[in-house]
């Protein structure tokens, strides 16, 4: 009798370990959080829907997957290039900024940046699903107002010398750490849309958009819309990580 309950155990221990909601429970969430726009929550939710199933998620990743093919199949595309800004800190001169050009090939870039999110969601167990926070969303929309006033050039760094983690712990003090993505598509680009071109963020050294959506330690987000520039969509996603001893007590 022991060896049996034993044998049904195990058999059933792997299906509550890996077990995800499906996409339909989750969709059904509503967030309380009146300080962001009806289109800032869709964008939310959608960021909330795959962290909390990624396998399931698949299923709006895929036709993304079969056009990569095709295009590559179809042509090699000429070679592009992304800029990536380091920073060192160089004793006796402070911080040194250095832009550095990463050549690569569109096409073979995106089918390749496509397989690996492909790999990755397959893999991943559901993450937990992130808060909206007021204070989060207010250091979103201060450096969108920031960067909107300069017609929208991407940029992490605000006109007063701010990064993501100074902004958000200015705003939202209980949080450790923090971090944001920037993001802009054409006129027709929805919530989801956007959030897969982050998840495949196709020429970005070391996948840094996806790594955000997916990083199991943010607890609470916002996103900001800065609207509709330059033939173009412009959003920001806020992401924070509450101090632990908040934490505890329950704090936001």
């Amino acid at each position: 009798m022991l060896l049996k309950k034993l044998f049904i155990f195990f058999t059933f221990l792997p299906c509550l370990l890996f077990a995800q909601p499906d996409l339909e429970s989750i969709d059904q969430l509503q967030f309380e959080a009146d300080f962001m726009k009806q289109t800032e929550l869709e964008m939310v939710r959608e960021i909330n829907l795959v962290r909390a199933n990624p396998r399931e998620y698949l299923q709006f990743v895929m036709p993304y997957v079969e056009q990569a093919r095709k295009n590559y199949q179809d042509g090699k595309g000429e070679q592009s290039y992304t800029l990536i800004t380091n920073y060192y800190n160089v004793e006796g001169k402070g911080r040194i900024e250095r832009v550095d050009t990463v050549w690569f090939n569109p096409y073979e870039e995106e089918l390749k940046a496509v397989s690996t999110l492909i790999k990755k969601l397959k893999m991943m167990p559901s993450l937990n699903m992130l808060e909206p926070h007021e204070g989060i969303y207010n250091a979103s929309k201060k450096h969108g107002d920031d960067i909107g006033s300069h017609d929208w050039i991407l940029t992490h760094r605000g006109t007063d010398g701010s990064w993501p983690n100074d902004r958000i712990k200015e705003f939202a003090a209980e949080m450790q750490f923090g971090n944001e993505n920037l993001a802009c598509k054409g006129p027709s680009a929805t919530a989801r849309e956007i959030v897969i071109q982050l998840l495949i963020d196709s020429g970005i050294k070391g996948s840094r958009h996806r790594l955000n959506i997916l990083n199991p330690q943010w607890t609470h987000v916002a996103c900001y819309y800065g609207g509709f520039h330059n033939n173009q969509h412009n959003w920001i996603q806020s992401f924070g990580k509450v101090k632990s001893e908040q934490a505890k007590t329950g704090l936001p």
